[in-house]
């Protein structure tokens, strides 16, 4: 998959390990970072268990992750998309998401779905660059007497180590 119109590879080599991707949509978007940069406890043991599976370079792909595996409390807040050329097909949306966007998306096309042009642009940077994100303090349009704002990590899956074909997603939400 192509990067999207206007996104280039990031400065990798930037000391503090942000991007200056502002058309991706997001406060704190952020690369090259170590768990102890990530937000919340689940994100850092998440991200950790994604490491574990990257080895001698490649990326892990979707048969690397045992659902049992998991901590049981990671598994409501894990999303998978399925990278199908240019299209984003939601594969998997678990339950505590699905209670705090009061929407299931599983099967649907991110493109078919509202609001999703930044998230559409941050899955394509993720898929060209084969490398994970996390984002911080986003705003929560859709209900805010539930939930205020949410982080998120996005960890790209290969099957053949290589070329990312799934996205891996965890969120967490504020109250």
């Amino acid at each position: 998959m192509k990067l999207a119109p206007g996104v280039s590879k990031p400065d990798t080599a930037s000391s503090t390990g942000r991007s200056t991707l502002d058309a991706l949509g997001g406060a704190d978007f952020r690369i090259d970072f170590t768990n102890g940069e990530l937000p919340d406890p689940k994100l850092n043991r998440f991200h950790e268990i994604w490491l574990s599976k990257c080895q001698g370079g490649r990326l892990p792909g979707r048969g690397d992750f045992d659902p049992t595996e998991l901590p049981p409390e990671f598994l409501p807040w894990i999303t998978i998309f399925d990278v199908e050329e240019e299209r984003f097909r939601v594969r998997i949306v678990g339950t505590g998401i699905v209670a705090a966007l009061e929407f299931d998306a599983t099967g649907r096309y991110t493109d078919e779905l509202p609001n999703t042009k930044a998230l559409e642009a941050r899955a394509r940077w993720a898929v060209g660059n084969a490398k994970p994100y996390f984002m911080t303090d986003l705003p929560i349009p859709w209900d805010q007497e539930h939930y205020t704002r949410y982080s998120v990590i996005c960890l790209p899956l290969a099957n053949d180590g290589i070329d990312v074909d799934k996205l891996l997603y965890m969120m967490t939400f504020d109250h």
